[in-house]
Order: C-alpha cells, then sequence, then structure tokens
C-alpha cells in the first residue's frame, strides 16, 4: 500500500511540477511585460484566461461569436450583425477587428468618399470589416476578401450570409501573396482595385502592397488603407509608404475606449507617370 500511495505521490509530482513552472514563467513573462509593454499585458491579462477555458470546453472565440451573432443579430440586417459583433468583442470576448469607432470615424468615410466599385481585402479574420465596406458599397460594386485560414474563412462566410451580403462579398482562401501577384487570373480584377483594405499580417503589408505596384494592381487615384499602424505597429510598412513618390498619406489616429491606441493609415495612389 505505502509503495502504490508513492507511486500515486511520484505521478502526482511529475503532473504538476510543469504546470507550476509554466505558470511561474507565465506570470513571470507578464510582469516583465507591464513593464516594458503595459498595453500588450492588458490585452494578455484580458484574453489568456478565455483561451484557456475554450480550450477546455472544445470551443474557439470565433466559433462562439458566429453562434452570438446567430443568435442575436437580424438576419439580413448588416448593421445588425456588425452591432452583434461589436457587442460580442466588448462584452465577452477580444476579436481582432478594427471595432465601432475605427470604422464608423475613419473607414465608413473612406467608402463613402471614395465609392468604390472593386475593393480588395487582405485578412479577413471573421469578415467584420468585409460586412463593414460592402454594405456601403453602390449596386454593381464587388468585394473580393481574402483569409489565409480556412477555419475562419468558413465562419466568416456564415456571418456574411446572415448579413445578407454574399452576394456582395466573395471570400477567398488563399495566401495574400498569391492573390496580389495575379488579381486578373486568381479573381477576375482588370485594371486595379479602386480600395485596398489590409489587416493581416502586418509584417505582410509592405511585401503584398509592392507586388501589387509591381503587377498593375491599383490605378490613378486607388486608395490604401491599413489598420494598426500603432498598435502593434507596421514600421516596414510606414516607412514605404510615407517615403513613396507616388502616394499620399494621411495617419488617422483612434482613441477607442475598449480597445488600445491606434491608427489607421489611408494612402491614395498618385503615380508621377503610368
Amino acid at each position: 500500500r505505502a509503495k502504490k500511495t508513492a507511486i500515486m505521490y511520484s505521478a502526482l509530482w511529475n503532473l504538476v511540477t510543469p504546470f507550476t513552472v509554466f505558470l511561474l514563467f507565465l506570470t513571470l513573462s507578464i510582469i516583465i511585460l507591464a513593464n516594458l509593454y503595459p498595453a500588450v499585458a492588458a490585452l494578455l491579462m484580458r484574453t489568456l484566461p478565455y483561451v484557456v477555458y475554450d480550450w477546455i470546453r472544445g470551443t474557439n472565440r470565433e466559433r462562439l461569436c458566429l453562434e452570438y451573432v446567430l443568435a442575436t443579430a437580424r438576419k439580413g440586417d448588416a448593421e445588425s450583425v456588425l452591432d452583434a459583433i461589436d457587442q460580442f468583442t466588448e462584452n465577452h470576448r477580444w476579436m481582432y477587428n478594427i471595432g465601432r469607432v475605427k470604422r464608423k470615424t475613419v473607414l465608413d468615410k473612406v467608402v463613402q468618399d471614395t465609392k468604390p466599385k472593386k475593393v480588395l481585402e487582405l485578412g479577413m479574420y471573421c469578415g467584420y470589416s468585409a460586412i463593414s465596406i460592402a454594405r456601403l458599397l453602390e449596386p454593381g460594386s464587388r468585394m473580393y476578401t481574402v483569409e489565409f485560414s480556412s477555419r475562419c474563412a468558413d465562419i466568416a462566410k456564415e456571418i456574411i450570409a446572415h448579413s445578407g451580403l454574399s452576394e456582395r462579398i466573395e471570400v477567398i482562401t488563399a495566401d495574400s501573396k498569391d492573390i496580389v501577384s495575379d488579381l486578373e487570373s486568381r479573381v477576375g480584377i482588370m485594371g486595379g482595385v479602386d480600395l485596398l483594405f489590409m489587416d493581416h499580417y502586418k509584417s505582410f503589408y509592405a511585401r503584398d502592397l509592392k507586388t501589387l505596384i509591381e503587377h498593375n494592381g491599383l490605378h490613378q487615384g486607388s486608395v490604401v488603407v491599413v489598420d494598426n499602424v500603432i498598435f502593434p505597429g507596421a514600421p516596414e510598412y510606414i516607412k514605404f509608404i510615407r517615403n513613396h513618390r507616388d502616394f499620399k498619406s494621411t495617419l488617422y489616429e483612434v482613441r477607442d475606449p475598449t480597445r488600445t491606441f491606434d491608427g489607421m493609415e489611408v494612402s491614395t495612389f498618385q503615380p508621377k507617370t503610368l
């Protein structure tokens, strides 16, 4: 009996020790982050417990967001769907989308001012920004949105369908670099896009825009909007766009009480030689 007890305690110790070490490491990491990067630490403290809880339950925040939208938003009402996602983000789980403040103060205004016919989005996630843009497009306009994650793309399709905008939005599951290098054959866009919105990997912003320019993916007057240029930041992109002679850029700083201080960069393509 004593031997069995010893074996049991040994097994328990082998289980608990790695977990304890992990918790200590995590705690120290958060303390260091809190001193160096308070905003990052606050985000971790807000999201990490839910990530663990959802993992134990065998679900994820994207799936929960879809369920919340289907349960609370009016079918066929894009505004209701956007409000539901905002409510879910603010009250339940933090989501990787631009949020209501950026949407209303920056993105909506750009779409209304430019009246684009051909829109390309890189980084759809769960469809929030795609719905935001598509709901304001004029008849005959078309939006193409690219998402690398097939899981997120599938969820986004259901949310977009619930918003009633499936006919206006084409979802493409692919790597962004494969799309921007050949818009005509991969997407069917000829003559370049009127509006480009990027909200995928920040390190890909400059790469994908350069590729798009090289393959005539923009035209005179094309507008490029990118998110998160302050937090977490996109230094390579900012250096490229603000020093490019063919772009006129403006930074819109956004103070959203439910999110970290951030900004969106809006640039107009005005090539000196075509």
